[in-house]
């Protein structure tokens, strides 16, 4: 298996092929990756490969690692999401890629706007 900065360049390479091939700028495209399951010691390699966005999909593994990593790299959560975690992640993340009912879009909002509230104090 190859290493995580070879696969990265390889990543890297097709995103610029793919970019340039539909008439579009590579730097406009973002790779996010995927560290769910993944321990700090690779989420460490890939940020020192230049890997600035992570998707996680588990709330308790994102809260461990977001705990853990300094600098913070910028969080997506990808995965299904419950209404009572919300409150733990709003802070932390960047976007939220799966809202599957109008309750939970409305916590989302409700802690978003919490949020804007207690920065403009």
């Amino acid at each position: 298996m190859t290493d995580i900065k070879t696969r990265i360049e390889i990543i890297q390479k097709k995103i610029v092929q793919a970019a340039i091939s539909q008439r579009r700028d590579p730097k406009e495209i973002q790779l996010i990756a995927v560290s769910k399951g993944q321990p700090l010691e690779k989420i460490k390699e890939a940020m020192e490969c230049g890997l600035t966005c992570f998707g996680e999909n588990y709330v308790q593994e994102f809260l461990e690692k977001w705990e853990s990593l300094s600098p913070k790299p910028s969080w997506i959560f990808i995965g299904r999401l419950q209404t009572n975690k919300v409150k733990y992640i709003a802070d932390k993340i960047s976007a939220i890629h799966t809202i599957d009912s109008a309750k939970l879009f409305q916590i989302i909002q409700k802690e978003a706007e919490s949020g804007l509230r207690s920065k403009d104090l």
